[in-house]
């Protein structure tokens, strides 16, 4: 989809003119990721790194899937449904959390460096390097997104085998 479709599609969503399941949203590890599916939105922790979380929601905030209780009508057991229902407990503002459901903070920092300028990196740290500390540094591997880590590079790996290294 083209972000401008994108927009329109959110703005749909957004006035309530089309209502659509809530999907998981949690596997996205990115605030653009996120907020490039319908129905998710971005909680950004307080650490101002850029690390957050990726939850089903509205522009109101977080949704939590309410799973009715088993009826005990005798009849089909089929159950009705579950409901999302708004719960701004799961991003509270109160403790410096920031729902984002349009657009992503500025700071995207990947929880490896503190944001100055509300925007700029300020030292990618923990053997992460990109604009957004969104790599590992030369010799090392890994996906540092969103906090992950960065390993060593073995030997064996450098080489496309499986060497042993002895000392």
């Amino acid at each position: 989809l083209c972000l401008s479709c994108c927009s329109v599609f959110r703005f749909i969503l957004l006035t309530g003119a089309l209502s659509l399941p809530a999907e998981n949203c949690s596997g996205y590890r990115t605030c653009g990721q996120c907020l490039e599916q319908p129905g998710c939105g971005w909680c950004t922790d307080p650490s101002n790194t850029g690390r957050g979380q990726c939850i089903e929601g509205s522009y109101r905030g977080p949704f939590q899937t309410a799973v009715p209780a088993p009826s005990t009508l005798p009849g089909p057991t089929s159950s009705p449904a579950s409901q999302p229902a708004l719960n701004i407990s799961m991003c509270p503002s109160d403790t410096k959390y920031n729902w984002s459901f349009i657009h992503c903070p500025a700071c995207q920092c990947n929880g490896h460096s503190q944001c100055v300028n509300h925007s700029v990196c300020e030292k990618c740290e923990e053997l992460t390097t990109g604009r957004h500390c969104e790599s590992c540094i030369s010799g090392y591997y890994g996906d540092p997104t969103n906090g992950g880590s960065c390993q060593r590079e073995s030997l064996g790996m450098n080489m496309g085998q499986g060497l042993e290294v002895r000392g």
